[in-house]
C-alpha cells in the first residue's frame, strides 16, 4: 500500500491549518483594500497616501524606485512608473504603497498581503524577488525608506 491520500511526497501526513491559526472574519473592513485603474500607465494603490499618513499625524519614511531602473522594464521597452512605499517612521510598519506603471494591478497583490499582515518596510525588502522581474521594484522602494536601494543612488 502506497501512502495516505493526504500525504505529502515525504509520505509524512499533512498538518491541515489549525482553527487557531487561520484568519479569523474581521468586522470591520480591511485597511489592505487595493484598488487598480487599468490605464496606460496603470495605477494601483493600497494603504494610506504619504499626505493621508501625515494627517494622522504620523512620522513617516518614503522609499520610492523607479521603474527605468529595472533591467525587466527596459527589457520590455516601458520604463516610464515608479513604486512608492510609506512606512511609519516609529517601528517601520508598512502604511501604503503605491505603484505606478506597466501590471502595476498584478503588482500590488504582494504590498496588499504584506499590509494585510501588518509587515514592516524591512519584511518587505527582505523578500528575495525573482531577477529580472517589475516585481523587484517593491523590494527597492522598501529599502529605499532607509536609503538602501541598490540600483539607484540614495540622496
Amino acid at each position: 500500500m502506497g501512502p495516505d491520500r493526504g500525504a505529502g511526497r515525504t509520505g509524512r501526513q499533512r498538518n491541515p491549518s489549525p482553527p487557531d491559526r487561520r484568519r479569523q472574519r474581521r468586522d470591520a473592513p480591511s485597511a489592505a483594500a487595493p484598488f487598480a485603474v487599468f490605464t496606460d500607465p496603470e495605477i494601483a494603490a493600497v494603504g494610506l497616501t504619504e499626505a493621508e499618513a501625515v494627517a494622522q499625524g504620523r512620522t513617516v519614511r518614503v522609499g520610492r524606485f523607479p521603474l527605468r531602473a529595472l533591467g525587466k522594464a527596459q527589457a520590455i521597452g516601458e520604463t516610464d512608473g515608479l513604486v512608492k512605499v510609506i512606512a511609519a517612521a516609529e517601528d517601520d510598519t508598512l502604511l501604503g504603497v503605491h505603484v505606478v506603471g506597466p501590471h502595476a494591478g498584478d503588482l500590488i497583490a504582494e504590498a496588499t498581503l504584506a499590509l494585510e499582515m501588518n509587515a514592516t518596510a524591512e519584511d518587505l525588502a527582505a523578500v528575495i524577488h525573482v531577477h529580472p522581474t517589475l516585481a523587484e521594484a517593491l523590494g527597492e522602494a522598501a529599502l529605499a525608506t532607509d536609503r538602501r536601494a541598490l540600483h539607484v543612488v540614495n540622496p
